[in-house]
């Protein structure tokens, strides 16, 4: 039993050394990168960005070029806009299109996703708003549904299905073609927002459906769309705008946009986006839109003109190699956390696993067949396991001794 209880207690430590010792060795050396805010001007057609070295805030943009203030509110107009209609300096057109402040306002919109959000678990169970209400705001339900082998309401108050109401959606949906049961289904909860667009659901035949609720009465509309096509992530906008359904992903990782009304489906003219391991923002507006995705070894920028689609500029920056980042290798086989910033799962992850770091557990190992004393056996016991965990073994061996 003694033996038992320390071989759990060497195990124990030898973890708590692969939690702790890189992460403290991270905090105290890392920094984290930062790159400037960047947007695409549709004044100068090239991107542009504060750049805050020095102690003071330079305004460039990637040709070069360098700006004022003053000037720089003037060449990203629909960012600033609220700026220049106070200096009375918002142009009455941008590339021939009349602007003001009111159709600026109603074009621009922000879209965002995020790894931690997409890798999360959900609970399926969805509110279905009613898209037409009598009164302009919208009102949460009190019923929620979730997809089965039909489509089932729930009362929230008494967890009680509402049989009539799950009937009447089952059969609408099943008259459009949809074979349950669904893979995916994606919306915006929430009453928070200018209108409802329901939610956008994919069978068990990756057919894409648009769902909604109105009157009181279901809104099925099948999407056609190609068969070679896969939807993986499904993003409902309700933009002000009203011209974007949505956004989606397919098993490529190419990225399409969905238009309202037409429901025509358009590819993005940018590389796989991954929404697992990547980031994603937009910053659109009826000119032009900068996409920034993240990654973990770069950051890329692209610029698509949503008139017609096309890519008009696009920029790659590298992940800049940290010299403590290359030190880490060659200090730590392994890390071992429980946390990160792609989920919020608590669970525990080896990552970083470096060959690099054999040179110093071979080191420590021929230390310990030449220095530490007691019989040649222990000591080769010993050498064996701090040529496999190297730091992380040496603590536990240090108080095993002790």
């Amino acid at each position: 039993m003694t033996k038992f209880s320390k071989i759990i207690l060497f195990i124990l430590i030898t973890a708590l050394s692969a939690w702790l010792l890189p992460w403290s060795y991270r905090f105290a050396t890392v920094r984290p990168d930062s790159y400037p805010f960047t947007l695409y001007s549709p004044i100068v057609h090239s991107f542009a960005f504060p750049d805050y070295a020095n102690g003071k805030v330079e305004y460039k943009d990637v040709l070069g070029r360098t700006y004022s203030e003053h000037q720089f509110d003037s060449i990203l107009p629909t960012f600033y806009y609220r700026q220049l209609l106070s200096d009375g300096r918002l142009p009455a057109t941008i590339e021939g299109i009349p602007v003001d402040g009111r159709s600026i306002q109603r074009e621009y919109f922000i879209f965002r996703s995020n790894t931690t959000h997409i890798n999360t678990a959900k609970t399926p169970l969805y509110p279905l708003l009613e898209a037409m209400p009598e009164r302009v705001d919208l009102e949460m339900p009190d019923d929620v549904f979730r997809m089965t082998d039909r489509m089932e309401f729930v009362e929230m108050a008494t967890n009680r299905i509402r049989e009539e109401k799950s009937g009447h959606f089952t059969r609408a949906l099943q008259e459009k073609g949809f074979t349950f049961p669904a893979r995916i289904v994606a919306g915006n909860p929430t009453a928070r927002k200018d209108y409802d667009e329901g939610y956008l659901i994919t069978d068990r035949n990756h057919r894409l459906f648009h769902v909604k609720k109105l009157r009181d009465r279901p809104y099925v509309r099948p999407i056609e769309i190609p068969v070679e096509i896969h939807p993986q992530h499904l993003y409902v906008t309700e933009y002000p705008g009203r011209h974007y359904l949505g956004f989606l992903t397919d098993d490529q990782n190419r990225f399409y946009v969905l238009e309202s009304g037409s429901y025509k489906l358009q590819q993005l003219p940018i590389p796989g986006f991954d929404p697992q391991t990547e980031d994603m923002m937009i910053i659109g507006d009826a000119f032009y839109w900068t996409i920034r995705i993240s990654g973990k070894k770069s950051e890329k920028i692209y610029a698509v003109n949503p008139r017609n689609y096309n890519l008009e500029d696009s920029l790659n920056i590298a992940h800049r190699e940290q010299v403590s980042t290359e030190i880490a290798q060659y200090l730590f086989p392994f890390q071992l956390s429980f946390t990160s910033y792609e989920d919020r799962f608590v669970t525990p992850r080896i990552s970083d696993i470096s060959y690099k770091a054999l040179v110093l557990n071979f080191g420590l190992a021929v230390i310990c067949l030449l220095i530490c004393p007691g019989k040649f056996r222990f000591r080769l016991k010993n050498a064996v396991i701090l040529c496999i965990l190297g730091l992380f073994g040496l603590i536990p061996l240090f108080l095993r001794k002790k």
